[in-house]
């Protein structure tokens, strides 16, 4: 597999500044990954990702050298500290990590771009905020539905990526809904946080915002810093 372009990522202190921000602290103290029973782990130099109240802790699992892991709505996913990549292992992984997948893979996109990691990470961060997943669907129709209830449903225009007919007639008959701003979802949260939340959250992958607008959001002003954020490239080794 040829390499690709270098991409920009979150250093592990601004992930923790958009996750651990005062407005999800509220929510309740963080506790290590072992404590499988607390609602979010958190690592000593890592993300720290919020669980549902409403699910129950998962098993214990076998976490590799040379990994971490934090638990999303008790699913446990690994970090791979050499490739920087991030998988769901264990028990209901499948089911939970849709609830963080982007439209366009929904709809049968043939075109995967870093607007997908932005949308799963802007779940992540509203689930931060509300204390709760913003999707919980049951099944991708449910998911698209919910999607569609809080966001607003997307126009002929929004949908321009899906070239799927199937998915593109259903989507038309889709109820039109105006949707829930995030500030009457989110009313304690900052203005700042809003604004990349709505940003990170947008039905058409085109018009997100991307991987270095988003670190260069007001948002994240206080630990921004281009020289110490890493790029990454994918090479052939990893596969």
């Amino acid at each position: 597999m040829a390499s690709v372009n270098p991409t920009s990522t979150l250093t592990p202190s601004q992930t923790c500044h958009m996750m651990n921000d005062k407005i999800a602290a509220a929510g309740g103290a963080e506790t290590p990954l072992a404590q499988h029973s607390a609602r979010q782990a958190s690592l000593p130099s890592g993300p720290v990702a919020p669980g549902s109240s409403a699910t129950p802790a998962p098993a214990p699992v076998t976490i590799r050298p040379g990994t971490h892991a934090f638990v999303v709505s008790g699913t446990t996913f690994e970090i791979d500290l050499k490739y920087k990549m991030i998988k769901p292992i264990g028990h209901g992984a499948y089911g939970v990590v849709m609830w963080y997948r982007a439209p366009e893979i929904m709809l049968s996109t043939k075109e995967y771009t870093k607007a997908i990691d932005i949308w799963s990470t802007g779940c992540i961060f509203a689930e931060l905020l509300g204390r709760k997943p913003l999707f919980p669907g049951d099944d991708y129709i449910h998911q698209l539905q919910i999607i569609c209830e809080k966001l607003g449903t997307p126009t002929e225009d929004e949908l321009h990526f899906v070239t799927s007919e199937k998915a593109r007639r259903f989507m038309k008959n889709q109820p039109i809904k105006p949707g829930i701003p995030f500030a009457k979802m989110f009313p304690t949260a900052k203005p700042a946080a809003i604004d990349l939340l709505e940003k990170m959250l947008v039905f058409d992958p085109s018009k997100r915002i991307s991987v270095e607008e988003a670190l260069d959001h007001p948002y994240l002003d206080s630990l921004h810093n281009i020289e110490d954020e890493p790029t990454f490239r994918i090479t052939a080794e990893m596969y």
